[in-house]
């Protein structure tokens, strides 16, 4: 979980970091090359926003859900 989680959350959680399995990928960072190149995508919107969007959203579908049982 990335600090920008936690500042989006609100949350107190605590971030501890352990050390990385042997077969563990070294980078994670999507190439987003093809997308670019076949579909003309381009990201449009920031980290943040898209983290709070996507808090926003789920907030809605729970609390949606929770009123259908």
């Amino acid at each position: 979980m990335r600090p920008d989680v936690l500042k989006v959350t609100g949350s107190k959680s605590q971030i501890h970091y352990e050390p990385l399995p042997q077969d563990d990928p070294k980078q994670r960072c999507p190439d987003i090359t093809k997308a670019r190149q076949w579909l003309q995508w381009e990201p449009k919107i920031d980290l943040e926003t898209g983290l709070r969007r996507s808090l926003d959203y789920f907030k809605k579908a729970v609390a949606e859900e929770a009123t259908v049982k």
